[in-house]
C-alpha cells in the first residue's frame, strides 16, 4: 500500500479516501492492466480464431505486466471488465454449439495452460536457460537418452513461438473434444 501511496504522490491513507479496501485498488490496477487487453473478437470469425486473439492478447499482456500474473493467480477476479472478456469467450463458444460445461472447461483449460506457460516463461531468463541447458546435459546419458539427446531444444522451450504451438495444440484438442 505504502508503494501503491508513493506511486500516485499521496499517503497511504489518502488511498483510503478514494477507496474502501485494499481489493479495491488491487480490482483497480487489474482493470488498468486489462486495458491492453481491449481485444474486440471479429463478429462472425470462429470461435477457435476468437479464443486464439484472446489468449495470445493475454499472454501478452501478463508478459508485460509481470506483478498481474501474481494478482491473477492468488484470487479471484470479477472485474466488469475481465467478466466481460470471459462473455464474449462463453459467448463464442455457445454459439458453436458448445454445453454450458463444456464452454465453461474450455475457457478454464485456455486460461490455465495460457498462466502457466507465462509464469514459467517469465522465470527463464537467458541465464537460467543456460543453466538448466548444463544441468540437462550433466545427467547421465544412459538414464536420461530422451533428455540427453534433445537437452537443447528442452532447455529453450518456453518462447512465444512455444506457447501458440500449445496453444493451437488445445484449440485443436477442444475443437475434436467438442465434436465428440
Amino acid at each position: 500500500m505504502r508503494r501503491v501511496a508513493d506511486e500516485l504522490g499521496v499517503s497511504p491513507m489518502g488511498l483510503y479516501r478514494r477507496v474502501a479496501t485494499r481489493d479495491e485498488i488491487l480490482d483497480g490496477l487489474i482493470d488498468k492492466a486489462l486495458d491492453a487487453l481491449a481485444v474486440v473478437p471479429e463478429p462472425g470469425a470462429a470461435w477457435e480464431v476468437q479464443l486464439r486473439s484472446v489468449f495470445l492478447s493475454v499472454h501478452r499482456t501478463l508478459l508485460a505486466h509481470p506483478g498481474l500474473i501474481a494478482i491473477l493467480t492468488s484470487q479471484s477476479i470479477s472485474t466488469t471488465r475481465a467478466m466481460r472478456a470471459v462473455e464474449h469467450m462463453l459467448a463464442a463458444l455457445r454459439g458453436a454449439g458448445f454445453s454450458p460445461d463444456a464452454a465453461i472447461a474450455a475457457v478454464a483449460a485456455l486460461q490455465s495452460y495460457t498462466f502457466g506457460f507465462t509464469v514459467q516463461q517469465r522465470a527463464r531468463t537467458d541465464a537460467d536457460q543456460r543453466s538448466h541447458l548444463s544441468s540437462l546435459r550433466a545427467l547421465p546419458a544412459d538414464d536420461f537418452p530422451q533428455i540427453h539427446a534433445l537437452a537443447a531444444d528442452f532447455s529453450a522451450w518456453a518462447s512465444d513461438e512455444h506457447f501458440q504451438t500449445g496453444l493451437d495444440w488445445l484449440l485443436h484438442g477442444i475443437s475434436q473434444s467438442a465434436r465428440e
